[in-house]
């Protein structure tokens, strides 16, 4: 039980991460992940990043405006 979870810490490369996943994770879930993954980076363990999602909906809210 312990080496499942030890080989994905130990080769990285062999762990499937879908894309389509990402957008069903809860926005708590997402935020503590990259908490605990954010190793010396402040911003990104305090919460300070956009998302993908967000990203987009960003991108489409500009793309819509009219100057």
């Amino acid at each position: 039980m312990r080496l499942k979870k030890i080989l994905p810490a130990l080769f990285p490369s062999l762990v499937e991460i879908p894309s389509a996943q990402a957008r069903g994770l809860n926005a708590k879930l997402t935020v503590s992940l990259i908490r605990r993954y954010s190793r010396g980076n402040l911003n990104l363990f305090r919460g300070r990043f956009v998302t993908a999602e967000q990203l987009e909906l960003r991108k489409q809210t500009l793309a819509r405006h009219a100057f």
